[in-house]
């Protein structure tokens, strides 16, 4: 919820006031005025901004995915509100570093504002292999926090599994109590699969856009769809959880089940033989 909080501001903090700036402009001003903020801090800072919504829903799932093994792995250990902390800030730490990698190397990416967008945005020169080697930095940066969570995801699963199976092999009390927390624990797994799988679809023009780009093939409307499918990351991975959790759809299906019944009274109040005649 906090992060889709954090696109909310952002839009409101950037992109709506680009976009009235922009409008504005005509385009031989626009061209001046985009040429003056190139590399400016107020472009560096917002690029970096834009780059820490998509790398702190990342390190947010590798957290949310390590806490679920660590559930089932170590059941007894003791979850303080002080190791919470701490990985909370480990991970804003780890987001705003590869949110602001780009601005640790200015001979190779320089920050513009993309006027299609109505955001500021890094790019990169690929004009030698040190340019180059940059940009695989970058890469692997999120590329690992991912592989890291879809690994993690896959052994909570695999630890899931032989749970279960030891819990039906008992007949005990406590192997029932034991299946039913692992029925949860099933279903937490796949709120957070779902959840992953939202965040790569969001992710999948990124790359396809990028590799076109760098292949030669450019396109503004593409351009566009890349950058703002990226921002709805987090308010689908907030969508996705809302629709799991078993106390939302109780509530959805109270307001829904009371506005049917409103309804099916009010058309129920009305005489079947009653016509509505027209007043001239």
């Amino acid at each position: 919820m906090n992060l889709c909080l954090y696109a909310g501001i952002l839009l409101l903090t950037t992109a709506l006031p680009n976009i009235v700036w922009t409008t504005r402009l005509t385009s031989r001003q626009l061209y001046v005025e985009t040429r003056k903020l190139a590399d400016t801090p107020v472009a560096i800072v917002s690029a970096t901004l834009y780059l820490l919504l998509i790398s702190s829903t990342l390190y947010h799932l590798v957290l949310m995915s390590y806490n679920r093994f660590a559930a089932i792995k170590w059941p007894l250990a003791p979850q303080t509100v002080k190791r919470t902390k701490i990985n909370l800030l480990l991970l804003w730490l780890l987001a705003l570093a590869a949110a602001s990698y780009p601005a640790w190397f200015p001979e190779s990416f320089h920050f513009y504002y993309m006027y299609f967008t109505f955001l500021f945005l890094p790019n990169i020169s690929l004009h030698s292999g040190v340019d180059l080697s940059k940009a695989v930095g970058l890469f692997i940066l999120i590329l690992l926090p991912y592989l890291a969570m879809n690994v993690i995801t896959i052994a909570t699963a695999i630890l899931i599994r032989r749970a279960n199976q030891n819990a039906r092999e008992q007949l005990s009390e406590s192997s029932r109590v034991q299946e039913q927390i692992i029925r949860r624990e099933k279903a937490v797994l796949t709120t957070l699969a779902i959840m992953k799988l939202g965040f790569t679809l969001t992710q999948v023009p990124t790359i396809i856009v990028l590799g076109l780009t760098y292949a030669g093939f450019s396109n503004s409307i593409a351009f566009i769809f890349m950058i703002y499918c990226a921002l709805c990351n987090s308010a689908i991975n907030v969508l996705i959880y809302r629709a799991r959790d078993q106390e939302f759809k109780k509530f959805v299906a109270k307001v829904l089940g009371k506005t049917f019944r409103r309804r099916l009274t009010f058309r129920s109040s009305i005489p079947s033989n009653t016509r509505i005649t027209s007043v001239v």
